[in-house]
C-alpha cells in the first residue's frame, strides 16, 4: 500500500476526521498499522512534525487492538457469543481511540499542525521493494517483540509452575471478581496478557485442557473479559518502544492510566451488559 502512493491520498481524505481530535492526516498510518502489531505502529508515529504529535499519536495507538488483541476478541466473543457483538466492541473500541487522542490533545499543551505532505504518483510496486521495505518494517518486531515474549513468557511460566502467581491471583480477586464480575482465574490470565495478549486466552485453555471457552465464562464474561484485555495495558514490547520514544516516565504514565481507564471502565461494563443480558435473554 505504501509503495502504491495511495497512502499520503488516505491521509488527506482523513485530515479533517483527523483533525476534530486534535491530529492531522498524517496519524492515520500509524493507526492503521497498530491493528498488525502496536510496536511497529508506535515507531511509525515519527511521520509526525512534532514531538507533541508523536506523543498523542503513539497514545492513541496503544488503544487500538493489535492482531494479538482481536485473537481475544474473535476468539472468545466472536466464537461463542455472536460475531454481531465481536464487531460492536471494535466500533466501541473506535470511538474510545478518537476520545482518547482528543483528551491528549486536550491535556497536552499546544495547537494542532495543518497538513503539508507530498502526494507522490499512483504506480505499481516492485517485488524488490516491498520485499526490502517489509524487512525494513519487521526488523522492530524481531528485535523488540520476540526477546520480550520469549524471556517474559518464560519467567511467568517458571513462576505459574512453582504457584508464585497464586497469592497474586488471591491479591486481585476483589478486582476481577468483585469489580469486573470474572472468575478468579482471569487475574493470573490479564497477568500473562501483559508480555502476550494472545496468552489471555491461552492461559485459560492450558489449565482446564480445553477450547470450550462457554464451559469457563458465561456471555457477559466473555465479552467484559475482552473489553478489558483490548486496554487493560501496553503489551511488554509496545512498553519498551514507548520508553524507548518518549522515555521512563511517559511510558510509566501511559501505562497507569490504561490500567485505570480499563478497570473502571470494565466494571461498568460489566453491569451494563449485566443489565442488558439479564433483560433479554
Amino acid at each position: 500500500m505504501e509503495d502504491t502512493g495511495y497512502l499520503p491520498r488516505v491521509a488527506f481524505l482523513l485530515d479533517n476526521v483527523m483533525h476534530k481530535v486534535g491530529l492531522h492526516g498524517k496519524a492515520i498510518i500509524p493507526l492503521i498499522m497498530g491493528y498488525g502489531c502496536n510496536v511497529p505502529a508506535c515507531y511509525a508515529c515519527r511521520i509526525m512534525e512534532t514531538q507533541r504529535e508523536r506523543l498523542i499519536s503513539a497514545f492513541a495507538v496503544t488503544f487500538i487492538p493489535c492482531a494479538a488483541r482481536l485473537v481475544v476478541v474473535y476468539g472468545l466473543v466472536g466464537s461463542f457469543v455472536g460475531i454481531e457483538w465481536a464487531y460492536a466492541l471494535l466500533l466501541v473500541n473506535l470511538v474510545i481511540v478518537m476520545g482518547m487522542a482528543r483528551l491528549a490533545f486536550k491535556v497536552c499543551p499546544g495547537e494542532s499542525m495543518g497538513l503539508i505532505m507530498e502526494v507522490p504518483p499512483l504506480r505499481l510496486p516492485t517485488v524488490r521493494v516491498v520485499l526490502a521495505q517489509t524487512w525494513n518494517s519487521a526488523k522492530s518486531i524481531i528485535r523488540v517483540v520476540f526477546p520480550v515474549y520469549i524471556f517474559g513468557g518464560g519467567i511467568l511460566a517458571v513462576l505459574y509452575s512453582f504457584n508464585v502467581l497464586q497469592p497474586v491471583e488471591g491479591f486481585l480477586t476483589p478486582l476481577t471478581v468483585g469489580w469486573l464480575g470474572l472468575p478468579a482465574y482471569a487475574g493470573t490470565a490479564l497477568l500473562f496478557g501483559v508480555v502476550r495478549k494472545e496468552m489471555v486466552i491461552i492461559i485459560p485453555a492450558i489449565v482446564f485442557g480445553t477450547t470450550n471457552f462457554a464451559s469457563m465464562f458465561t456471555p457477559v464474561q466473555m465479552m467484559t473479559f475482552a473489553f478489558v484485555a483490548m486496554y487493560y495495558v501496553p503489551c511488554a514490547a509496545t512498553f519498551i518502544m514507548l520508553k524507548k520514544e518518549f522515555g521512563w516516565k511517559t511510558a510509566c504514565y501511559i501505562t497507569l492510566f490504561e490500567v485505570a481507564f480499563a478497570m473502571l471502565l470494565g466494571g461498568l461494563f460489566y453491569r451494563a451488559l449485566d443489565a442488558v443480558f439479564n433483560g433479554f435473554v
